[in-house]
């Protein structure tokens, strides 16, 4: 802010702004190894459609397939 550098983390940001921000810091954290490493296989075969993958990879956006049926709601 006006050239300082301000670091906040998830709660103290949520206290400020006056919203709650339990579990928040867990979900956008970049080390999403917090999940395990079975669980993290089990979404990178899911969203690559890849179920012979043995490590936690990276799936980007436009790489993801759909999931299963979809419905279409016109």
């Amino acid at each position: 802010m006006n050239g300082v550098k301000i670091e906040l983390d998830a709660q103290e940001l949520g206290e400020i702004l006056g919203i709650p921000a339990t579990g928040f810091d867990i979900y956008v954290r970049e080390d999403k190894f917090v999940l395990g490493k079975a669980r993290l296989v089990e979404l990178a075969q899911k969203l690559s459609q890849q179920s012979g993958l043995e490590h936690p990879v990276a799936v980007k956006k436009g790489d993801m397939l759909l999931l299963g049926p979809y419905l279409t709601i016109f």
